[in-house]
């Protein structure tokens, strides 16, 4: 999210996996306790952080954001999946006007079922002057794995949706 919230100008979009929000704690003593748990951080203090680093909305035009959560992942807290869904969308409205106000279109929550896949898939999509800016992908059934790569290597589950192939196509 470092890299996310402050040097998005560089870069054309960014996909994240089970990741963590924007500045979620100061104290890297007590990571792996909020790596579990979620943090005690309030929504519009992570979002005045995430505004923070990035100082303009300018930096998000033309881009893409994806991220990727499993609801069975004991790793890394599903509170985070939410807690970085309020950063983003909270952020960037300061980010677009100074007031958190809804300012990104949203996009109803379509369902991905594949038949050939054990775990369906919640979409909600964001939408940024009409073009498509956010995703997050809520898979039901993932662990803290890797969706859509073969069993045959380590912390992959190919019972999920093809991560790779979705980034690549949202990317290419």
């Amino acid at each position: 999210m470092i890299l996310l919230s402050c040097y998005l100008k560089r870069f054309s979009g960014a996909a994240l996996s089970a990741g963590l929000p924007f500045k979620v704690t100061s104290d890297i003593f007590n990571i792996n306790d909020i790596v579990a748990n979620g943090t005690d951080r309030n929504s519009e203090a992570l979002s005045k952080d995430f505004a923070g680093c990035s100082k303009n909305s300018n930096s998000f035009k033309n881009k893409k954001l994806l991220f990727f959560h499993g609801d069975q992942d004991r790793r890394v807290s599903i509170k985070h999946f939410e807690s970085i869904k309020q950063q983003i969308l909270s952020g960037y409205d300061l980010l677009d006007d100074g007031i958190i106000n809804d300012s990104l279109i949203h996009k109803e929550v379509s369902f991905l079922a594949q038949e050939d896949k054990k775990y369906d898939t919640s979409v909600e999509e964001y939408y940024l002057e009409s073009k498509s800016f956010l995703k997050f992908y809520f898979i039901h059934g993932l662990a803290h794995e890797w969706s859509g790569g073969p069993f045959k290597i380590e912390r992959n589950d190919p019972h999920g949706p093809d991560m790779a192939k979705i980034i690549l196509r949202n990317f290419l």
